[in-house]
């Protein structure tokens, strides 16, 4: 297992693509479904882990969130480690950048999929809710 401070030190990232359209999902606005882009980006990574879907970066990257997060959500990091090793074995948990390379690649399948799911919906939240399950179930 890597060191839990070695994590703070790990930044998180969003395809250029991905972080332009984030505002349609995310904000104080009670019709979005995510406060923080980082409650996006678990959601994402949380969805692609499930249907075991993963995804490159395209194009450029934009650094969202540094591992600071980590330090203030620790149980974060457990959630991590655990997918990690289910996916790459044990050998991932000795460096942190490569448990993280993992989450991002699913993170990034989850979100382009719930962008999709949510693209031009007036009130996403509620589409959200209403297709969680079918999000979930996808590839079961």
């Amino acid at each position: 297992m890597a060191a839990l401070t070695s994590y703070s030190s790990v930044d998180l990232f969003m395809s250029r693509g991905i972080h332009d359209r984030v505002s349609s999902v995310q904000g104080s606005n009670l019709d979005l479904p995510f406060r923080r882009q980082i409650d996006f980006w678990w959601a994402g990574f949380l969805l692609g882990v499930n249907s075991r879907a993963t995804s490159p970066f395209e194009g450029d990257t934009v650094k969202f969130q540094d591992g600071s997060i980590f330090s203030s959500d620790p149980w974060r990091i457990v959630h991590l480690e655990l997918a990690a090793l289910a996916i790459d074995g044990q050998e991932a948990l000795q460096n942190s950048s490569r448990v993280i390379a993992i989450a991002q690649s699913h993170a990034n399948a989850g979100m382009r999929q719930i962008l999709e799911s949510l693209a031009g919906e007036a009130r996403p939240v509620l589409t959200l809710i209403n297709e969680i399950d079918s999000l979930i179930s996808k590839n079961e």
